[in-house]
């Protein structure tokens, strides 16, 4: 099987509608739109009679030099045209055709609740997707179909949780997609999910739900009143399910870890459902080309190749952006390195080494200077470019604000990231006050952590990858660890 992506350049190349949807399982009608999309928004980005020969000339397999040479321009010139037409392509191929979201994440994290929040949305309009299975439904809401067994001769996807049996046909899959809409189906094992995204490719996206605690409070809370009702059994068959569950949560968050590349959205049900929804509102309007471009959908290797990556990482207060920094110098100094910052305000309990605090920033150090909370900061990005051209990733701590602007400066080698850590306000104000703040320092601290969070909502489709920081440092650098290697391969 290959994706719709990979399957349409095959067909930009010269390759048979009929011999692709062969070989990628999709359909006739998906394929032949999806390529129309795709050029239709490709051919946009050219601009003269030189440009256009020279993306012919590649559709017909000739070498970058070769183009150049004979249309007397440099090869970079059409390499960069290239990528250009590719990346509008795709900006088309995605922006205008029926998608599949995959939902996954822990128990209790809200999945069901935000899948029938979705279906009821007029601007998100979702189609549920079937899934079969051998357990019963627990509600008239529930989002499956119940049966005496699901078999893999039935079904395409087929996977076991918690003691029951899933069962996923791809057909219902290609009939929602084909009809330009958006269907949506809860999954837990990232291996089916894998799975099928293989199979439709940029047209799948799974998005990742976090809760924190919320499944322990929840759990907690049937306990006391099963005790309090004395039902003995019934308390004794929910201490079983726990069990068996909280093997299920180790198990998810180990999958967290090794497959955070993987992941295209994390949704963080902290606050609300109803922010739950707004952050897929956002995401999807962003797919849509209807908001702040999603980076996901755009930002693809370059022709030529990733060099090293710039990671800009942003996170409110107590969210652990020292404890990153210091365990990624211990961890990983070899791969990748940390970005000074220069700043003018005062020293902070939580400041790692890589911020300097001085009266004045020499602009003439520090290339780009920027504010943030009424405090000045500066970066020396030709230090920055240097260890670019080293082969050496940089972690930049940062804030969404200030992203674009370094998305500009280093294109598709940045790569954004949001560092959360689940404390409530309270938890904040007291950690503050323990580190010696005064009282409206760390009320202060309390509500910008609050308004990042919002921060993170509105921007959730500019954020590639989110670090959850549970408090385990080791956890924590894995995470990071990971990416580097993933954008490095």
């Amino acid at each position: 099987m290959i994706d719709i992506q990979s399957a349409v350049i095959r067909i930009l190349y010269g390759a048979q509608l009929e011999a692709v949807a062969r070989d990628s399982g999709l359909s006739r009608k998906i394929l032949a739109a999806g390529y129309s999309r795709f050029m239709a928004a490709a051919k946009r980005t050219i601009k003269s009679e030189k440009q256009e020969k020279a993306i012919t000339c590649v559709r017909a397999g000739r070498e970058f030099g070769h183009v150049g040479k004979t249309l007397s321009i440099r090869k970079s010139t059409v390499a960069a045209w290239w990528d250009d037409f590719l990346n509008a392509g795709r900006d088309g191929l995605f922006s205008a055709t029926g998608r599949l979201i995959v939902i996954g994440g822990g128990s209790a994290t809200g999945k069901t609740t935000l899948l029938n929040l979705m279906r009821k949305s007029r601007d998100v309009n979702v189609r549920r997707v079937r899934k079969y299975t051998t357990r019963a439904a627990r509600s008239d809401e529930d989002d499956i179909v119940s049966m005496e067994e699901a078999t893999d001769a039935d079904h395409d996807y087929v996977y076991a949780w918690n003691n029951n049996r899933y069962g996923i046909k791809a057909r219902d899959i290609r009939d929602i997609i084909s009809s330009g809409e958006t269907g949506a189906v809860i999954i837990t094992p990232i291996a089916t999910v894998r799975e099928i995204k293989r199979h439709f490719g940029g047209l799948c996206l799974y998005f990742y739900m976090f809760r924190g605690e919320g499944f322990a409070r929840e759990q907690q809370m049937r306990i006391r009143q099963l005790v309090e009702g004395a039902d003995r059994d019934k308390l004794l068959e929910l201490l079983q399910e726990l069990d068996t569950r909280a093997g299920d949560l180790r198990s998810i968050w180990r999958n967290y870890i090794e497959n955070i590349a993987f992941i295209d959205h994390v949704i963080l049900n902290i606050t609300s459902e109803k922010d739950a929804l707004t952050q897929v509102r956002n995401i999807m309007r962003a797919h849509k080309g209807m908001g702040p471009r999603c980076r996901k959908c755009h930002v693809g290797k370059s022709t030529f190749g990733r060099r090293a990556t710039v990671f800009l990482v942003a996170g409110g207060p107590g969210s652990g952006k020292h404890t990153l920094v210091e365990a990624v110098k211990t961890l990983g100094r070899r791969r990748i390195a940390v970005v000074e910052k220069k700043t003018e305000r005062e020293k902070q309990a939580d400041d790692g080494d890589e911020i300097k605090c001085i009266e004045r920033i020499d602009e003439e150090e520090c290339s780009v200077t920027y504010r943030y909370n009424n405090r000045r900061y500066g970066v020396n990005t030709q230090e920055m470019w240097t260890t670019v051209e080293a082969g050496k990733a940089q972690l930049l701590i940062t804030n969404m604000n200030v992203m674009p602007f370094f998305i500009r400066m280093f294109g598709p080698l940045a790569v954004c990231l949001y560092l959360f850590r689940t404390r409530n306000p309270q938890d904040i104000y007291e950690n503050a006050m323990t580190k010696g703040m005064t009282d409206s320092a760390a009320k202060y601290r309390a509500k910008r952590a609050s308004d990042v969070h919002q921060e993170y909502i509105r921007n959730v489709a500019l954020i590639e990858h989110v670090l959850l920081n549970t408090g385990n440092r080791d956890d924590l650098a894995s995470q990071m660890l990971n990416l580097v290697d993933h954008y490095d391969s």
